[in-house]
């Protein structure tokens, strides 16, 4: 069954909520009757569940939302995808990844992905101590094969850490 969306209003403006697509007794049951704006593909228990992440409050003052893992990951583990509209120009969402030249993932819907709530540590930050002494924990990984970008662990990360990854200089500028 696909995941259903309808808009409502949350917080003065309409977003869009979606039914989790997590189906019960090992996906042969019904569907789970949660809603979610701003998790994609399941609700909160489902994501924390199934998957081991979460969106919380992040560590870095002023960033807003970051994603934790619940659960030990390794160096080389894949955290997730990073999905989006694909464009051949940039566009100026804040969530605009550039592939290769000339294709870029726009992941500012809050239902593209969770790899957008993905921090960046910048040394400003770590220097404060607001993120660890070793900034970025995991990294964009361009797959050419299957024309997707994936972000994987570059370290061990512990169970309730914060994830982060370098957005690169370019992101910076301006």
């Amino acid at each position: 069954m696909p995941v259903t969306e309808r808009a409502v209003r949350c917080r003065g403006r309409n977003c869009h909520t979606v039914r989790c697509g997590t189906r019960t007794r090992n996906g042969k049951g019904r569907q789970c009757k949660n809603r979610t704006t701003i998790y994609p593909d399941h609700c909160y228990l489902h994501t924390q569940k199934n998957i081991g992440l979460k969106i919380a409050k992040s560590d870095i003052p002023g960033a807003g939302n970051g994603l934790y893992t619940l659960k030990e990951l390794k160096r080389g583990d894949l955290i997730g995808e990073y999905k989006g509209v694909k464009r051949q120009e940039p566009v100026e969402s804040g969530y605009d990844l550039e592939m290769k030249k000339n294709t870029h993932i726009d992941a500012s819907s809050t239902q593209s992905c969770i790899a957008r709530y993905i921090n960046d540590c910048r040394r400003e930050n770590i220097d404060k101590g607001h993120c660890g002494k070793q900034g970025s924990n995991c990294a964009f990984r361009l797959d050419n094969k299957r024309k997707r970008v994936t972000v994987r662990a570059t370290r061990k990360i512990r169970p309730g850490d914060e994830l982060y990854v370098s957005y690169g200089t370019s992101y910076w500028k301006g």
